[in-house]
């Protein structure tokens, strides 16, 4: 979500919230609504509702707080506008890997492509799924890595957080001494 869908979807709730709190001031919600919501937060058991086939609505109040739990957790927003404090770092390009699957060549792996002003990138390398070591955008292909694909996940860090990236592209490492391995 670029920065100006994001201001657009924070007016659209703003303007949202605000017309419910008008009509919530001027109803009540009907003895049904009431049950249902006591229902929802545990705190009635089925049997104690007076009319249990017929459901209703949530009311206003309710869904007023459903309202407000669909806020966009703070690592999917953007920076703040203004220059507030921005939000985590969101990844918008995936990682990727760069080099062949021979023993002894260094893969290097981009760090993807980030919404947020990330101050700073770490790497974590994986040989299949176990953790090899290494921190920095580069890896040495060692003999232990043959037969197996070695992918990079960036995590991205800035005032308001850090954020991992999705696991780079495999590059798969050639079996030793001349004989192929099965990829995986």
């Amino acid at each position: 979500m670029d920065e100006a869908q994001y201001r657009a979807d924070q007016k659209v709730r703003a303007e949202l919230t605000e017309q419910t709190l008008k009509v919530t001031e001027q109803s009540q919600p009907t003895p049904t609504q009431e049950e249902n919501d006591l229902l929802r937060l545990g705190l009635m058991h089925p049997d104690e509702k007076a009319s249990p086939d017929n459901p209703e609505m949530p009311s206003l109040a309710a869904q007023q707080a459903l309202i407000e739990k669909a806020q966009p957790a703070p690592s999917q927003r953007p920076p703040a506008p203004g220059g507030g404090a921005p939000g985590a770092p969101v990844n918008r390009d995936v990682p990727h890997l760069q080099g062949n699957g021979a023993v002894g060549e260094v893969l290097t792996c981009t760090k993807g492509n980030w919404e947020g002003e990330p101050t700073s990138y770490a790497y974590a390398w994986k040989s299949n799924t176990a953790a090899v070591g290494g921190t920095g955008d580069t890896y040495t292909v060692a003999e232990s890595d043959a037969g197996h694909g070695i992918t990079c996940v960036v995590t991205a860090t800035n005032a308001g957080g850090s954020t991992h990236a999705p696991p780079s592209n495999a590059v798969h490492v050639e079996g030793g001494a001349g004989r192929s391995v099965p990829r995986r």
